[in-house]
């Protein structure tokens, strides 16, 4: 934007755009069927199931364990808690004369359900080999109360394909066979006994999960794109013009959808993606289509023709898209540099689905407008709003009906007689128009004329006071904002009243949470030729690393896991008693030794053992940096052994510990960057370094807030249960935030942030350069993109809010973040405290650029 007036190569830009319309309309037309057709396959793609960080101890491990143990690796168990309701605890028929539940029946019911799925479905024989029979394994819970109990099965499947394909096929089937196996207890005379059972386990949050995200998608469509669109209707005061950003929400969406497809059949994507997807191509569509048609109309009252509209549309709010959204592409794509896959594959889907949407709404919007003329020339006229008289613009001013006349405009405001209805074509050259400084003279008259105006002179009177208000507030939150604490707990990803979510409440009730996801401790002899002595070794080391574990029963206790109990394999390894005494190890547990078939000697042990805890909070966290201590003592004290702590959380503890170790290069990174593109795009030295500073502003507000709402329940007096305090570790006193929220936050929070600053600078920098002095050039930008900017917060804000009546945690937490953040931001930061800052810094801003050297104030029109 250094110069007051589009150039010649964007008119040409222009001109061929309007040369084949027809066919970029065609491109995205064909984009949009074809991602209706196959794009919403996407939902079935994703997965919740991840390897561990490059590097990590648990991707080390993992690999032994597949190396070693390729049956037990494979498979991931689907668990069924059954608790009576009757006064009658579960048995096996030991002493058949009390009546007992009889577990025998329950096992042949859900053995009966899975052949009858293997008939119907053959071809899903492999998830049940032969080496794997039994199908169904059992545990009695210990009594809770003298007259209450529960058992727990276990199905184990290998999770094909991320937890999709026929492992999700039978997931969903055992889910549809719940009642029928529930309804099977009964006691040893046949009498039916009272009971319920909840299902749960990675394979289960799987498939609730993949409904969740097909739910949120269809709540953020049913409430969210119908209110933002009312808003928008409001904003733009044409109904013709409603028609475009409909159109592009639709057609990016899709076209978002069918290119992350195929990218998810082959890598990993997280399950919420779509959902996060679905809000980014919502929120960003909204906000460029209101940039780009409030100026087409704005241009369009000026009495341009419909080509010299769009000319300036794409040269002004088309330059504020560009910057804006380069930049928060950029913020979207450093989480790719993080240690997570998760958080990767949430940033290259959010950043195919941003590009996309800058593209479509660069291209289709303007192919559209110009290949529809006759049609979106009107959207000026009270009748493409359906009212007669005045109707009040974003900005304040007034739009005068046809038969009315306006001094302050070439044309007298009389519309027929205008460029608006001449027919010019599109011609290359613009209309005829009064000059540059008398076009801006009738400009500012008009604009002194409305709310904004008065608003803004009272801002540019008090900078001072302003900047120390905000920033002083700023430096009291930042203590709160930068000590948050964070979970890993896997229900923060899970529907809240979802079937797995009560099972995983039930399970460990009843036995613990660490049958889900239980440790797997391997100790392996690294000699190239182990012999009689490596398998001593094994033996000792094993034995040692239990003997430590054993000493923390109190702080670390655990269970045996249901998932290996009694499981056979086919010649690879044996599963034997455990070897030791209930004296020394009170929890029972079984091991399994890998056996070379060159030396025919053991060479690896592998044991597992299930928490007590939950894996992914309090104590169960602890557990692993304790086991991993522990191992590289046995490994000191056995040479020629190597020890592997894996499974439970240990790859989401080494992600969240890689992510968090890098979370302040992304932020140094992302800082450089906006400096020097921003600086670039606005050739000065100041307006990036502001612009930093307002964007770590709204940040701190932000994340203390949501501090004080998730960790110290500030909004539990609402009872809404999206807004309430998160599930308390053991022994601490306030919540915790899902540790994923507060990184992929900050790339967003960046780059919406950056959007609505580069909307307003690129304004005041307009008026600037047509020879307006700083503090004319402020209240200008102020009063032309205010009503905007709240606008697009306002319907921003809606397009996020769907997120908070999802059913995961994690989006709840996710849509606060957005929602408060684009508030503040466009009602405190963009409004008040930049107006502030950019008075305080004077003709400062623009260094080195360039400008006008005899600048005009409000006061001499």
């Amino acid at each position: 934007m250094g110069s007051p007036t589009p150039g010649r190569t964007l008119r040409r830009a222009v001109h061929f755009v309007r040369s084949w319309w027809w066919v970029i309309t065609g491109v995205w037309m064909l984009s949009l069927a074809a991602g209706i057709f196959k794009g919403l396959e996407l939902m079935k793609a994703t997965t919740i199931v991840f390897a561990a960080p490059k590097g990590s101890q648990a991707e080390i491990g993992q690999a032994k364990f597949e190396e070693l143990f390729p049956i037990s690796a494979a498979r991931v168990p689907i668990l069924l808690v059954l608790e009576r309701l009757d006064e009658l605890p579960f048995g096996d028929g030991t002493n058949s004369n009390e009546k007992y539940i009889n577990t025998s029946n329950v096992i042949q019911a859900t053995n009966a359900s899975i052949t009858r799925y293997l008939q119907e479905n053959p071809d899903a024989q492999y998830l049940f080999p032969a080496a794997a029979a039994p199908f169904v394994e059992f545990v009695p819970c210990p009594q809770v109360a003298s007259a209450w109990g529960a058992l727990l099965i276990s199905v184990s499947i290998p999770p094909d394909e991320g937890l999709q394909g026929k492992s999700l096929s039978f997931s969903k089937y055992i889910i549809s066979q719940k009642d029928e196996i529930v309804d099977s207890v009964a006691d040893f005379s046949g009498a039916k006994i009272r009971s319920d059972g909840w299902l749960t386990g990675m394979l289960v949050f799987g498939v609730e999960v993949t409904d969740g995200t097909e739910h949120d998608i269809m709540v953020m469509d049913g409430t969210g794109l119908p209110l933002a669109m009312i808003v928008l209707a409001i904003v733009l005061q044409s109904l013709r013009l409603l028609i475009l950003p409909i159109l592009v929400i639709v057609t990016s969406l899709m076209t978002s959808f069918l290119i992350v497809w195929p990218i998810a059949l082959h890598v990993d994507v997280i399950s919420f993606a779509p959902s996060v997807m679905c809000s980014v191509v919502l929120a960003m569509s909204i906000d460029y289509s209101l940039f780009l048609l409030s100026r087409y109309r704005e241009e369009l009252k000026r009495g341009r023709t419909p080509n010299d509209s769009v000319v300036y549309m794409v040269w002004s709010a088309g330059h504020t898209i560009v910057v804006s959204g380069s930049t928060l592409m950029l913020c979207f794509l450093s989480l790719v540099m993080f240690p997570s896959v998760m958080l990767r594959s949430m940033g290259f889907c959010c950043a195919i689905a941003l590009f996309v949407t800058i593209l479509c709404n660069l291209t289709l919007t303007t192919a559209i407008l110009v290949g529809f003329e006759s049609f979106f020339k009107a959207a000026i006229l009270p009748c493409a709003w359906g009212c007669r008289g005045r109707s009040t613009d974003t900005d304040g001013s007034t739009t005068n009906v046809p038969s009315e006349k306006d001094p302050l405009f070439p044309h007298g405001g009389d519309i027929q007689n205008s460029a608006l209805y001449a027919d010019e074509g599109m011609s290359s050259q613009p209309s005829p128009m009064i000059p540059l400084h008398a076009e801006l003279e009738a400009d500012v008259r008009l604009t002194k004329r409305t709310r904004w105006y008065r608003f803004a002179v009272r801002i540019i009177r008090h900078p001072i006071l302003i900047s120390f208000v905000l920033l002083g507030l700023a430096c009291g939150c930042a203590y709160r904002a930068v000590r948050f604490d964070k979970t890993l707990s896997i229900i923060s990803y899970t529907p809240r009243y979802a079937e797995g979510t009560y099972g995983f409440q039930h399970l460990s009730q009843h036995f613990g949470s660490g049958d889900t996801f239980p440790y797997y401790i391997i100790v392996e002899s690294t000699s190239e030729h182990p012999g009689i002595t490596g398998t001593e070794a094994v033996e000792n080391a094993t034995m040692e690393m239990f003997s430590l574990l054993d000493n923390d029963q109190d702080e670390f206790p655990f269970t045996l896991p249901v998932a290996l109990n009694n499981w056979t394999a086919d010649g690879a390894f044996a599963f034997v008693e455990c070897s030791f005494s209930p004296a020394n190890r009170p929890a029972q547990c079984n091991d399994a030794f890998h056996y070379n078939t060159t030396t025919d000697y053991i060479d690896a042990s592998i044991t597992a053992l299930a928490l007590v805890d939950d894996p992914f909070k309090g104590r169960g966290l602890h557990f692993y940096s304790a086991a991993i201590d522990k191992a590289q003592r046995v490994e000191k004290t056995n040479p020629g052994t190597g020890v592997y702590i894996i499974g439970g959380a240990s790859i989401n503890i080494d992600a969240v510990d890689g992510v968090y170790d890098r979370f302040p290069i992304a932020i140094g990174v992302t800082a450089v960057f906006v400096l020097v593109w921003i600086g670039i795009a606005f050739r000065s030295v100041l307006i990036p370094m502001r612009s930093v500073l307002t964007i770590a502003v709204t940040l701190t507000y932000v994340f203390a807030v949501a501090t004080w709402v998730y960790e110290y329940g500030a909004l539990d007096w609402l009872r809404l249960s999206s807004l309430k305090e998160q599930a308390r570790e053991v022994g601490e006193d306030h919540g915790a935030i899902c540790w994923i929220v507060p990184v992929m936050c900050f790339s967003v929070l960046v780059g919406l942030g950056l959007d609505y600053d580069v909307f307003l600078i690129s304004r005041v920098v307009e008026f600037r350069r047509q020879g307006l002095s700083n503090r004319a050039a402020i209240v200008m930008g102020v009063c032309k993109t205010g009503g905007i900017i709240t606008a697009a917060g306002g319907i921003m804000a809606i397009a996020f809010a769907g997120l908070l009546f999802s059913q995961e945690p994690v989006l709840n937490e996710l849509s606060f973040f957005l929602v408060f953040a684009v508030l503040v931001d466009t009602f405190v930061i963009r409004l008040l405290l930049v107006p502030a800052l950019m008075v305080l810094l004077g003709d400062s801003n623009w260094w080195p650029g360039t400008v006008p050297n005899t600048p005009m104030d409000l006061d001499d029109f």
